[in-house]
């Protein structure tokens, strides 16, 4: 003879399942898209600029020098004045994880004489693994919750 049956149900389980697979998502995206857009941000100020046309940007890759190739499609045009210089950035795009670039600044004047300025080394740094790892176990984390939820939690009193 049956004298008490009893389920629980316990939700609080289910909203942490529900926001470590939120998580884990989210920063699998995030991951994802760092690993997928790596890019290089080049900057540079000058102090004063006295018949400057503007910039080009080359690019030499480290582990085949002398090939460099202007990154920047259009001359970057001079913004700054004889009395006072500006700062300049250009984001290139075309940039491989794990790689070493060397990157050459030019001046071109009016007379479109190039004036070699200088020359940056950087090693592109893969971006997102991090994201990806936390995403990983937040994702293992909450399938084991999923799994473990799944066994039926009654009791039965007699």
């Amino acid at each position: 003879m049956i004298d008490h049956i009893a389920v629980y149900i316990n939700r609080h389980h289910q909203k942490a399942i529900l926001i470590f697979f939120t998580l884990s998502i989210f920063l699998l995206s995030v991951g994802i898209y760092q690993r997928l857009s790596t890019s290089v941000r080049i900057a540079w100020t000058t102090e004063s600029e006295v018949e400057t046309l503007g910039f080009n940007l080359l690019r030499d890759d480290l582990a085949d020098p002398g090939n460099g190739q202007k990154v920047n499609p259009q001359l970057i045009l001079a913004q700054g004045s004889p009395i006072s210089g500006i700062s300049y950035h250009f984001i290139d795009r075309e940039v491989q994880a794990g790689k070493s670039y060397i990157y050459h600044l030019q001046e071109i004047i009016t007379n479109h004489e190039i004036v070699e300025l200088e020359s940056i080394e950087i090693r592109v740094k893969p971006k997102g693994v991090i994201e990806i790892g936390i995403g990983l176990v937040l994702s293992a984390m909450a399938l084991f919750l999923y799994i473990r939820k799944q066994k039926p939690h009654s009791e039965i009193q007699a």
